[in-house]
């Protein structure tokens, strides 16, 4: 699969999301980086970085 079909496949996953599903997915990224930016240099910014990955990673399961 090359990039530009799964940045389609990812968006159409991104569509099928519920309000709900989507809500969440947003809270979830904005706990990283609140917890990043206000941190004490614990979670460093490859954890976020994994974090975040991790999120868009499920998306397209939660969307089925």
């Amino acid at each position: 699969m090359d990039k530009m079909q799964g940045l389609e496949e990812m968006f159409r996953a991104i569509n099928q999301l519920s309000e709900g599903e989507a809500k969440a997915i947003l809270k979830l990224l904005y706990g990283s980086l609140n917890t990043y930016a206000a941190g004490n240099g614990e979670y460093t910014s490859e954890q976020l970085i994994q974090d975040i990955k991790n999120v868009f990673i499920k998306i397209p399961d939660a969307a089925n």
